[in-house]
């Protein structure tokens, strides 16, 4: 079997032992504690932790659980820093990234404290000399996360649901909606664990996985709870042997997610996009594009298609990019997902547009304080799902323009 940690070493920027106390680049925090519940595939291994900032500095607080059958507390486990603010663990045994005995395991990946639940491996020591490892669901404890879905056809297949953690798995707290036409509840509705940490939706009426009947559906793919939106689709009954299906758009009601943006010395800055009654919308800008400083008051956030927007300049209409101060993002991003790569184009003189790329950085998450909507309050937001299915459109074509 490989030998994972070899390679993984050389990107990894350092650790510290004992309390293991971590750095986090930026500006000073007040104190805040993030606990996890984590899951396994792999039979005895399952466990909690909380990490704790405390002016910009992260330290594992507490941690008690068992790795492949080990068990682990704070005395025995670290925290080591990754790259771009992310964190990992690791027993303290041989420095965290090394695991050359039964009591010794690490964190393949890396996780950003606070920013709500993901999947990891836990690599670990086995008889043979080389690594092992199992695969990691971790969630945060007794957390609900509530979502809406539309499509295009909001009348016939929109809703509402709620998911909440118990003890590092999820379950169906709350449905409400339509499916081509068919309404749902709670009731006539579960929750299936998909891989990898994820779920999927589907009708109880033939074990959500077989759809047999006209008051039957099931979700094609799977989400994971509390990671933001996301796009799959709805496959249901349409006759004997035949199944249609319908393509669904999901967002968290009040989510807000900020992003850092980076593209060389001239482009830099930070920006808040907020879920509102189904629709995104820029909540806060600060940063430069080629130079030019822009603000909340200068730039837009544009719907292009599935679930996806674009940012630019409102100088001339967000798509086009006519005078100085004016660009516009040439690709577009799902809200609340952890990276994305693209590239912002700019005027540099009458029928040329230069360009930069531009790696966008996620922040820590903002949940919604308020609480999860009961199914009595969710009936009342649905009224508006029904006007989004128009909203949703094609981006339209940029002015042909000469890129150098």
């Amino acid at each position: 079997m490989v030998r994972f940690w070899r390679l993984r070493l050389a990107t990894r920027m350092g650790f510290f032992a004992g309390g293991a106390l971590a750095t986090l680049g930026g500006a000073a925090a007040s104190a805040q504690s993030y606990t996890y519940n984590y899951l396994g595939t792999a039979v005895g291994t399952a466990g909690s932790f909380t990490v704790t900032n405390t002016g910009g500095t992260y330290n594992l607080s507490q941690f008690a659980g068992t790795v492949n059958g080990v068990s682990y507390t704070t005395a025995t486990v670290g925290l080591a820093t990754g790259s771009n603010g992310y964190y990992y663990l690791g027993a303290l045994a041989n420095g965290i990234d090394y695991f050359r005995g039964a009591n010794d395991f690490t964190e393949s990946g890396a996780f950003l404290p606070g920013n709500g639940p993901f999947s990891d491996t836990f690599q670990y020591y086995n008889k043979s000399g080389e690594a092992s490892g199992t695969s990691v669901n971790f969630t945060v404890p007794n957390q609900s996360y509530a979502y809406t879905y539309t499509s295009d056809d909001p009348k016939r297949t929109s809703g509402a649901f709620t998911v909440k953690e118990d003890n590092g798995s999820y379950t169906l707290s709350s449905f409400i909606g339509e499916v081509n036409g068919v309404s749902y509840d709670t009731s006539t509705v579960g929750l299936a664990p998909g891989g990898n940490g994820s779920y999927y939706l589907g009708a109880l009426a033939n074990g959500i996985d077989y759809f047999t009947g006209s008051n039957d559906f099931s979700e094609s793919g799977a989400f994971m709870p509390g990671t933001g939106p996301f796009n799959d689709s709805f496959e249901y009954y349409l006759s004997p042997g035949l199944a249609g299906g319908i393509s669904i758009n999901a967002v968290q009601p009040g989510e807000s997610y900020s992003y850092r943006f980076s593209g060389g010395s001239r482009t830099s800055g930070t920006f808040t996009v907020t879920e509102a009654n189904g629709m995104f919308k820029l909540s806060a800008f600060d940063g430069t594009v080629n130079g030019v400083a822009y603000t909340l008051a200068t730039v837009g956030l544009a719907p292009g298609s599935n679930g996806t927007y674009y940012l630019g300049a409102l100088a001339n209409g967000i798509d086009y990019f006519s005078g100085m101060s004016d660009f516009t993002e040439s690709g577009t991003f799902l809200p609340g997902t952890q990276f994305v790569s693209d590239s912002f184009q700019f005027y540099v003189s009458p029928g040329q547009a230069g360009g930069t790329e531009v790696t966008f950085t996620p922040l820590l998450r903002t949940t919604n304080t308020a609480s999860v909507p009961e199914p009595a309050s969710w009936a009342v937001m649905l009224t508006g799902l029904f006007m989004i299915g128009g909203w949703l459109r094609r981006r339209p074509a940029q002015t042909a323009l000469q890129l150098i």
